[in-house]
């Protein structure tokens, strides 16, 4: 039977090859009741692990220590009659050691603690050591493992993530990923969303990417690690971040959902923000449906005001990503919005404009009749057409050809004649509609026909 330490061992892949080889070995000992045997291998492993970390780590390129004393300290741990002693040193160095901790005092009085303990086992001193003093080690490493890095383990962790994010084109190593990700739960518990806001400052000071083409399986993974609270932490950093969060939904649009899933009110009360980022900058057009779907499915009619959003996001409809939103939605979103009426309330919102024909209001809209006709027309291909819809048409018609008549001016006969051409294409674009609607209210509007 599996016990939960190999489990968290393996999971979490904590320890090196020689580490894990007398782990293992600790294991053994402590299902056969041999405690003393588990308590002093479990400790072992340990140390051989700081170890470890302390000569793979890369001074060369960090330059975090003068070449002499590394090169001694290297020299030292390498002296197999000296190397714990070493460690023990380092460890407890409150001033100069090469190991951080952030509250140290309480980290080198438990390294003590443990350490007395390991020296009776060896010394064949008196104190008993049973399961619980072999269990209580385990929690301990699960609980400081992650601490005992060179520099400290929070600087260490974010240094590792941002070589991870940096190699990940050539190296997708999941394993690796997987023990940051470990370390993290550690290192920052119940804080992962400050060692999120950390690493976006490094990749920032490193010209590295947050979110691209390449590194987005990396958040996938994040985002679906077993451990919530990794995934919490990031979404609570971006929660009230409306520009992080455009950037991701370029790429995973499921992150909308995730974010009002745990920060629903965060997200909620900068709702505004969000839209604004959305209506400023034209690459954040192209999302915009899918995204005001998103917020109506999450969202009750009473908490989304769409007209108020159509009104705050309405240079999204000026140009011509209009019609590769409207493209770029499936078929079961378009769907939906149609059948709740959002195409309408597009039209009643922003684009009122195309039923005022006279020559004056043509002109004071000159700008959309010269632009906008075309995001117009694809608007009414989506549009529920009913009896008061298809009278607002027949007599927007009907007041242009009057108009037509009189006007002379240039601008104004080309303002008619777009208008014109619109109104056409509407027609037949949805002459089935139309008529279907006609027929069921048992009217005819002549200028529909």
């Amino acid at each position: 039977m599996q016990l939960l330490i190999e489990k968290w061992a393996n999971e979490n892949k904590i320890f090196d090859e020689a580490a894990k080889k007398l782990f293992n070995e600790a294991v053994i000992c402590y299902k056969v009741g041999a405690y003393q045997s588990a308590f002093i291998m479990s400790y072992l492993s340990f140390k051989l692990t700081i170890k470890y970390r302390i000569i793979t780590f890369d001074n060369n390129s960090l330059h975090s220590f003068d070449d002499s004393r590394w090169n001694k300290i290297i020299d030292d741990l390498k002296n197999e009659d000296h190397w714990e002693e070493k460690i023990n040193q380092e460890v407890s160095n409150k001033k100069s050691g090469i190991i951080k901790f952030t509250n140290v005092d309480r980290m080198i009085s438990d390294y003590s603690y443990w350490k007395n303990i390991r020296n009776s086992c060896v010394h064949a001193k008196t104190q008993t050591i049973d399961a619980s003093t072999v269990e209580c080690f385990w929690n301990y490493l699960k609980d400081n493992l992650s601490k005992f890095y060179v520099l400290g383990g929070h600087d260490y962790i974010r240094k590792k993530m941002i070589n991870y994010f940096r190699d990940f084109r050539i190296d997708k190593n999941y394993e690796h990923l997987n023990k940051i990700l470990y370390d993290v739960s550690v290192l920052y518990l119940n804080d992962e969303d400050i060692f999120f806001s950390d690493i976006e400052k490094d990749f920032k000071d490193n010209n590295i990417n947050l979110f691209d083409d390449y590194n987005i399986d990396i958040w996938n993974y994040i985002l679906n690690y077993p451990n919530p609270k990794i995934k919490e932490g990031f979404i609570k950093h971006i929660a009230n971040r409306e520009d992080l969060i455009l950037k991701l939904y370029a790429f995973k649009s499921d992150i909308l959902n995730n974010i009002i899933q745990y920060q629903r009110c965060v997200f909620y009360h900068n709702l505004n923000d969000f839209l604004n980022e959305i209506n400023t900058y034209p690459k954040n057009h192209l999302y915009f449906l899918d995204i005001l779907y998103e917020l109506i499915l999450c969202y009750d009619e009473s908490s989304i005001d769409i007209e108020d959003i159509l009104k705050r996001c309405y240079s999204v409809f000026e140009t011509e990503h209009t019609i590769f939103m409207i493209d770029r939605l499936d078929e079961s979103k378009l769907k939906y919005l149609r059948e709740i009426g959002v195409f309408n309330k597009i039209l009643d919102v922003l684009f009122s404009w195309i039923f005022k024909v006279d020559a004056y209001e043509q002109y004071k809209s000159f700008q959309k009749w010269l632009y906008n006709t075309a995001q117009a027309r694809c608007i009414f291909q989506h549009i529920k057409f009913d009896k008061k819809l298809l009278e607002k048409l027949d007599c927007a018609i009907k007041e242009l050809k009057i108009s037509m008549k009189t006007r002379s001016n240039d601008y104004s006969v080309q303002n008619g004649n777009s208008a014109s051409v619109l109104f056409e294409n509407i027609i037949n674009d949805n002459k089935q509609e139309i008529n279907k609607v006609m027929q069921d209210e048992n009217v005819k509007f002549p200028n529909l026909l």
